[in-house]
């Protein structure tokens, strides 16, 4: 028995704002923040030096910031990076990071950016280097303003106890300077990014009410608990951006599946998994199945 899967996707394609050639530019910074920020970077794009927090015989950590364009439904934005070298990377765990600041503990578990780099150390080795980035929220930016302990901490990769570093005190003031500047210079590109992504999102809002389809019993747009209560099937998905039910269309047996972006539908998706001896019937079901879909929708733009 051969099986097949067939996915039916309806959904709307949104403008996004890509560079597939970054353009490198020299920016100005003041005297108060010299030595803090790159003057070299890219178009609405900010990078902050590195700043050793650990400097070992064996383990060597260094710690920046960068804004990267947070465009529409980009998750980045201010990043924390951790730069660790191939042996902290490959003897402590990174998929949580842990900053202790005066007292509070801020975990840092959703990596939203990951780099692998080549350097030469001082026996002219080929060594690696691991960029792990971090988005800052509201809550770590407060307390990096003007922090007094600093404790960076991992767990061992075979003990699973957690080894924790303080940073000196001089390495705290470096480290706040840093993030006092880098919040300067990034500021005012967030305020015109959050100017630009109102506009985009009133274009995009007007765009999916203005179609005239739906899916199934929703509306383009409409919240996941709006769906929810417009559906009486039994959900089987249930997660932050999407829903997924048991339905039946054309006596077959599907899953419904149901996308949210920021709350709202923008794509609604079948699927159908069938079994046949002959594998003539994919294709007949296909084309059965997709005159189901255009006598409902219309036929499909793309």
């Amino acid at each position: 028995m051969k099986q097949i899967i067939f996915i039916f996707a309806l959904f709307i394609y949104f403008g996004s704002h890509t560079q597939e050639v970054k353009e490198v530019i020299k920016i100005d910074i003041d005297e108060a923040c010299k030595g803090c920020i790159r003057k070299r970077t890219y178009i609405d794009e900010i990078f902050t030096n590195n700043i050793t927090v650990i400097r070992g015989v064996f383990y060597k950590v260094n710690l920046s910031f960068a804004y990267h364009e947070n465009f529409m439904f980009d998750r980045k934005g201010s990043m924390i990076y951790f730069h660790f070298d191939q042996d902290i990377f490959k003897d402590y765990e990174t998929k949580n990071i842990f900053l202790n600041i005066d007292g509070t503990e801020h975990k840092l578990n959703e990596l939203c950016d990951f780099i692998k780099s080549e350097t030469i150390n001082g026996l002219a080795e080929i060594v690696y280097i691991y960029s792990l980035g971090y988005v800052i929220d509201s809550k770590l930016a407060n307390s990096l303003k003007d922090p007094k302990i600093i404790k960076l901490e991992l767990l061992n990769s075979i003990s699973k106890k957690r080894k924790s570093w303080e940073l000196s005190t001089s390495e705290v003031a470096e480290l706040v300077k840093t993030y006092n500047c880098f919040e300067k210079y990034y500021l005012p590109i967030e305020k015109r990014h959050q100017e630009e992504r109102s506009i985009v999102n009133k274009e995009y809002e007007k765009t999916l009410k203005s179609y005239n389809t739906d899916f199934r019993n929703s509306k383009w747009f409409d919240s996941k608990e709006t769906v929810k209560k417009s559906n009486p099937e039994i959900i089987n998905i249930d997660n932050s951006d999407a829903l997924g039910y048991k339905v039946q269309l054309n006596n077959d047996d599907f899953s419904a599946f149901y996308y949210f972006n920021k709350d709202r539908l923008y794509q609604g998706v079948y699927l159908l998994e069938e079994e046949y001896v002959n594998e003539n019937n994919f294709y007949s079901k296909y084309l059965e199945l997709k005159n189901v879909l255009i006598s409902k929708y219309g036929e499909p733009k793309k």
